[in-house]
């Protein structure tokens, strides 16, 4: 949502300045655009879902497994473009951007494989050791995103406070400093794809056949 609302900026380009424009023309508002960027996002994954079943059909699932790790992270180093007005200038950003969440959508179609690596890691933990862990296994996938989310969520819109983040007023979206341009870019464009890398050399480390 920040990130569509202070890079791509759909309020403060061309004709959508203007209150009675913006109020005709759907891309005018962040909230529009980056409503129409789930869906993009939503479809590709829909789409892609049995493109990556084939995809472990004919690689093995661990080699497409962290395949997909790769995707996550290319796709999102991929939003580093948003924001320069390269795509038919910034009146057009949100046509990029919702081509962007388009592609973002392609691994979210491969979660599952996750899942049956996961499945997998349980029955041969119980062929090694007689015991079967699923609870503690499962608890643990479950538990943990949900940790982490608290400081995912909480830090960044904190530190973009700090940074001097004008709030809307009446619902109008304020014009913010250079700074909250960049630094949507850098939470979005560099921090996520680098955890992305992280959890991708992880994975080939695994000793998995």
């Amino acid at each position: 949502v920040y990130f569509v609302r202070y890079v791509v900026e759909p309020e403060m380009h061309g004709q959508c300045k203007d209150a009675a424009y913006r109020e005709e023309h759907w891309q005018c508002s962040s909230i529009n655009v980056t409503g129409a960027c789930f869906t993009c996002l939503l479809f590709a994954a829909v789409f892609a879902n049995p493109v990556w079943l084939i995809v472990a059909k004919k690689m093995g699932k661990v080699q497409a497994w962290i395949f997909w790790s790769i995707t996550s992270t290319v796709t999102n180093f991929a939003f580093l473009t948003c924001g320069h007005g390269w795509f038919g200038g910034m009146e057009n950003e949100y046509l990029w951007i919702m081509f962007l969440s388009c592609m973002n959508g392609i691994p979210f179609g491969g979660k599952f494989l996750a899942d049956s690596i996961l499945s997998d890691t349980i029955d041969y933990d119980e062929f090694l050791s007689g015991m079967r862990c699923e609870g503690v296994y499962t608890m643990f996938k479950g538990f943990l995103p949900k940790i982490s989310a608290i400081p995912a969520v909480a830090l960044p819109v904190a530190l973009l406070q700090a940074l001097g983040h004008k709030s809307p007023i009446d619902g109008v979206v304020q014009k913010q400093d250079p700074i909250i341009k960049v630094y949507c870019l850098i939470i979005c464009g560099v921090v996520t794809p680098l955890f992305c890398v992280a959890w991708t050399y992880i994975k080939m480390q695994f000793p998995l056949k």
